[in-house]
This record gives C-alpha cells, sequence and structure tokens, in this order.
C-alpha cells in the first residue's frame, strides 16, 4: 500500500465536499454517512487537514460544515497524500521507475478528476 487507509478516507470525504454546490459546507455526519467512515474519526481527519492546508475550511454551529477552498480541480490527490501520511509509502522493492510514474499519476490527477470518474461509472451502472 502507497498511502494509508486514513488518506483514502479524506480523499473519499474530499470528493464529497467537490461534488457539493460551490460555497455549500457540509456536515461530517452526513459526509461519515455517505462514504462508510466513523463520525468523530473524519471530523480529527478533516480538523487536522484544515490546520495543515488551505483545501478546506470548516465553520461551527448549526449551519456549520467542511467545504473546499480551492477548486477541487486544484487539489491532486499527492497534495492529500503528503498532508495525511507525510508522502507515500514504498515498499523496497518496488522499482524507482515505478514510484516515479505512480507519483505523476497522483501529482496530475485531481479531485475533479476522481469526481468525474465516479460519476461515469455511476451513469454506467445505472445503464446495465
Amino acid at each position: 500500500m502507497i498511502y494509508s487507509r486514513t488518506a483514502e478516507h479524506v480523499i473519499s470525504a474530499l470528493i464529497a465536499l467537490g461534488a457539493a454546490p460551490k460555497g455549500e459546507r457540509l456536515r461530517v455526519k452526513d459526509i461519515a454517512e455517505q462514504q462508510g467512515i466513523p463520525p468523530m474519526f473524519l471530523a480529527k481527519l478533516l480538523q487536522d487537514l484544515a490546520r495543515k492546508t488551505d483545501v478546506i475550511g470548516s465553520e461551527k454551529g448549526p449551519n456549520g460544515g467542511f467545504l473546499l477552498l480551492r477548486p477541487a480541480k486544484d487539489i491532486p490527490m499527492i497534495l492529500i497524500v503528503a498532508a495525511v501520511d507525510g508522502g507515500l509509502r514504498w515498499p523496497r522493492h518496488v522499482p524507482r521507475r515505478l514510484r516515479e510514474d505512480v507519483e505523476r499519476y497522483l501529482a496530475k490527477t485531481s479531485i475533479a478528476d476522481l469526481i468525474a470518474a465516479q460519476r461515469r461509472d455511476q451513469k454506467r451502472l445505472s445503464a446495465q
């Protein structure tokens, strides 16, 4: 595994935030339920991400929640993995060329790309 399950949870939450209408805040409870992540764990992850990056912001209160501070197209996966895990985790036997290819892929793949892929998959599944 090159990044943690924790990074996967954060990426899933960012997909939910990026798919929401622009400027709309989502409650942790709603994201957690949609993504199948324990709410208290997700709240901690998102609070940590908000402190470490300029990717998401949060607001407390009855109309509070989390929202993206950047367009989803400007949030590469590698940025999230670096913020959550401190970087990619490579087994020793992985060739350097493969590591470079994967790192390039994660650097060019944005949250918007993941949202688009998820929508294509949902559309294809509903057509079957």
